[in-house]
This record gives structure tokens, C-alpha cells and sequence, in this order.
């Protein structure tokens, strides 16, 4: 139960969510899914089952807010720039 209490800890939340960002980035230019046929929500679906498979495998690092706010931009153009190369 605890394990589950500390998923809404802030830094564990900032982790996920930047981890979240760059999935989505990814799948959403990613040429193969990134097509019209492949509907948004199954983009941000794929995307969410990614970030919760690689989360235990990310170490949570103490930041404040507007760290969080350069890191979430850092993380959308690392998602894009990587799914352009794909």
C-alpha cells in the first residue's frame, strides 16, 4: 500500500509525467502511428503503456517547478527529434 501512497508524491509524479511527455511526443510524429488512420486516443493509450512499462527503470530526481517546466520542454523535443529519426 505504501508502494501505491508514494505514486502521489510530487517528484514521483514529475517523473512520470516527463517520462509520459516524451512517449507522447514520440508516438504522436512516429511515421508508422503518427498517420491519420491511427486514432489520438490510441496514440496517447500506446503512449501512457509505454511510460508506465519504462517507469520503474527511470531513478526520480528532486526538482522544483520551473526545472520541471524546462525539463517538460526538453523532453517533448527529445520525443519529436527521436521519432523523426525512426
Amino acid at each position: 500500500m505504501q508502494e501505491f501512497i508514494s505514486l502521489f508524491e510530487e517528484q514521483t509524479l514529475f517523473t512520470f509525467l516527463l517520462l509520459f511527455a516524451r512517449f507522447v511526443a514520440f508516438v504522436a510524429f512516429m511515421p508508422v502511428l503518427g498517420h491519420k488512420t491511427v486514432l489520438p486516443k490510441v496514440r496517447v493509450i500506446i503512449a501512457f503503456y509505454f511510460a508506465i512499462f519504462m517507469f520503474p527503470m527511470v531513478q526520480t530526481v528532486n526538482m522544483t517547478e520551473e526545472q520541471f517546466i524546462l525539463s517538460l520542454i526538453s523532453e517533448i523535443t527529445l520525443g519529436l527529434v527521436s521519432s523523426f529519426l525512426v
